[in-house]
């Protein structure tokens, strides 16, 4: 997946730092989607998608910003993605992003 993909759905953008020399960068996204597992042997309540506002934290590739490698999660509020976001190891700042 790439930023641009996910560019109109960025809330809150912020800068991590990986092993202390390498800055990557942070995204929670506004979603509708909340995704289950997948796993038929998982209780229908967890296996299947919802629609349902939701929020995702993305973190770009090391390598290659433009790229979103990695994702940190799911959670019901905004409040509660940013908290997950922060608590990340090498977590540094959030960027003033339009509409913040």
């Amino acid at each position: 997946m790439t930023v641009d993909e996910i560019q109109s759905r960025i809330i809150k953008k912020g800068i991590c730092l990986y092993a202390g020399v390498k800055e990557y960068a942070v995204y929670i996204c506004k979603d509708h989607t909340l995704y289950g597992t997948g796993d038929y042997e998982d209780k229908p309540e967890i296996a299947g998608d919802y629609d349902v506002e939701c929020y995702t934290v993305y973190f770009s590739d090391l390598l290659d910003q433009s790229k979103v490698c990695a994702s940190a999660g799911q959670y019901a509020s905004c409040e509660t993605a940013v908290e997950a976001a922060e608590n990340s190891r090498g977590f540094l700042k959030w960027e003033v992003c339009d509409g913040q």
